[in-house]
């Protein structure tokens, strides 16, 4: 929700506002007085609030154990997490590694056997676009795409449904040099050095969906796609994305 703020003096609807925005738990008289930097403090605080008040759908048991091997034969690297948390150690960032070796123990170890799956970026990026509360990613893709050239249609992932704009489009890249961590507002780079990607079959608590693979046409994918079969990202993008 839109919070309205008002600019300047001292305005009696600030407080019908704020004792909504707090749950109708702050009282005040007519002859209350709030001064902009102490309605503004408010706001952040009711803010914040709504936000720790997000409600999230019961958690579900992964499958790694099943799909850590098959994401390796298709030339992706999975490790398991817990609602995109890793669970094993060296497995993300700089310094992490992931090797056939510990896919195969992960695999065989029981307590990692309903673990979710998580992808570390390594060959390829995803260009994650939010377009969610209030979010413009997909407006910002077009008017980068408008500057760089049309992307080229790819697979990607989503658990927001097969129409949402919010996805992560995949792209094979020459090498995994440190990228920028954003290409706009509200698209982030997940990279080997920057984050890592939730994939098929974890399901995402914020949404109730399973994480799905779709067709470079839209259409929902009946496989998990092989990293050899994922374009490579333009190079104009590259360029653009490229450390200065």
């Amino acid at each position: 929700k839109k919070l309205d703020v008002v600019p300047t003096g001292v305005n009696h609807d600030r407080h019908d506002h704020v004792f909504r925005l707090c749950g109708g738990g702050v009282t005040m008289g007519h002859n209350d007085r709030m001064s902009d930097a102490e309605y503004k403090k408010m706001l952040r605080s009711a803010k914040r609030a709504q936000r720790q008040a997000e409600v999230l759908f019961p958690n579900r048991l992964g499958e790694y154990g099943e799909y850590g091997l098959v994401y390796w034969e298709k030339g992706f690297k999975a490790f398991p997490a817990q609602n995109k948390k890793p669970l094993v150690s060296k497995a993300t960032g700089h310094d992490g590694e992931i090797t056939i070796e510990k896919v195969l123990a992960w695999v065989q170890d029981y307590s990692y056997r309903h673990a979710h799956v998580s992808l570390r970026a390594e060959g390829w990026i995803g260009i994650d676009v939010d377009n969610y509360d209030g979010k413009q990613g997909a407006k910002q893709l077009e008017e980068l795409e408008e500057r760089l050239g049309v992307l080229p249609d790819t697979f990607t992932s989503t658990a927001r449904g097969a129409f949402s704009k919010s996805r992560q489009y995949i792209y094979r890249v020459p090498d995994d040099t440190p990228r920028k961590s954003k290409a706009a507002k509200d698209i982030e780079i997940i990279q080997r050095c920057h984050r890592n990607t939730a994939a098929y079959p974890t399901y995402h608590r914020k949404t109730g969906q399973v994480y799905r693979w779709y067709n470079p046409d839209g259409t929902l994918a009946n496989e998990i796609p092989r990293l050899e079969d994922i374009p490579f990202l333009p190079e104009p993008w590259l360029d653009y994305l490229a450390r200065g």
